[in-house]
């Protein structure tokens, strides 16, 4: 991935089926992605959710949302290294649609597994810990092409590598108060 600036219309937050490769259906609320538009849409970004989990798409219906929405970029929280397969192909079906949209992983698997998430070409960028404070100076970075170095926990491709610049995470929030409110409105909360 290059230094290159980004003009990011579209920010979707996608979350993939868990019943992809005949797995368990997992139901979370979905707190951490609600807290991330927050701090984002804060920003001033046009943000969308896709939740194939709770709608039951399938990865081709999945596909044919994303060439609708046509986000810059794509960001996935991957909850659990149980459904890893599922997270991998979620990164598969974005880079289908369009190898130039931006694809970013965050969550407890790429935090805990980050040798096994940095294995997959369609991954563009990882946030290790906690996005809270990390996906709005990252948005940001990629807007004014400055590059990511300053910013802990961002792991990424430099232009013409195969291989990830890792940036160890090593700030935490230190202020919980400091957080918006989850904003649940991109969200059927009905279902």
């Amino acid at each position: 991935m290059s230094h290159r600036k980004v003009k990011v219309e579209r920010v979707l937050f996608l979350m993939p089926n868990t019943r992809w490769f005949e797995g368990r259906y997992w139901h979370h609320f979905p707190y951490v992605t609600g807290l991330l538009a927050a701090v984002i849409k804060d920003g001033g970004y046009d943000i969308h959710v896709l939740d194939a989990n709770i709608d039951d798409l399938s990865e081709e219906e999945v596909k044919r949302q994303i060439a609708d929405i046509k986000p810059t970029v794509v960001c996935v929280s991957a909850m659990t290294v149980m459904y890893r397969r599922i997270t991998h192909a979620a990164f598969r079906c974005i880079k289908e649609v369009d190898e130039n949209i931006i694809s970013v992983v965050g969550g407890i698997y790429p935090t805990q597994s980050l040798n096994l998430v940095i294995k997959d070409p369609n991954i563009d960028f990882i946030i290790s810990g906690e996005g809270e404070e990390r996906l709005l100076p990252f948005l940001k970075a990629l807007e004014a092409g400055d590059g990511f170095d300053k910013i802990d926990g961002i792991s990424y491709r430099k232009e013409g590598e195969k291989n990830f610049t890792v940036r160890a995470n090593r700030q935490f929030i230190q202020n919980l108060d400091s957080l918006p409110f989850p904003d649940y409105s991109l969200f059927n909360m009905k279902k």
